[in-house]
């Protein structure tokens, strides 16, 4: 038996496929985080929905005092982890 003449190449990681293998980590971070790159769009795009987003709830949960009751847990939880 021969083998076959249509085997598939073996797989690459994510960091071989962008060609990111032997680029340093300064260089990676001035790659995405210059202006106009499209990580900074995209994050900007999420943080500015998100506070957008924020705008709209917060005020009708904090007149129902779910915020005040979900910022109360969270730092239960933060100042109970901190003891341990």
């Amino acid at each position: 038996m021969g083998t076959a003449s249509t085997s598939t190449p073996p797989r690459r990681s994510i960091a071989a496929r962008l060609g990111l293998t032997s680029v340093p980590r300064d260089e990676l971070i001035r790659r995405y985080t210059q202006r106009g790159s499209k990580f900074v769009k995209i994050m900007g795009a999420n943080v500015r929905s998100n506070h957008w987003l924020c705008q709209l709830v917060i005020p009708e949960m904090a007149e129902r005092r779910e915020v005040f009751d979900h910022v109360k847990e969270l730092t239960t939880r933060i100042r109970q982890r901190s003891k341990r």
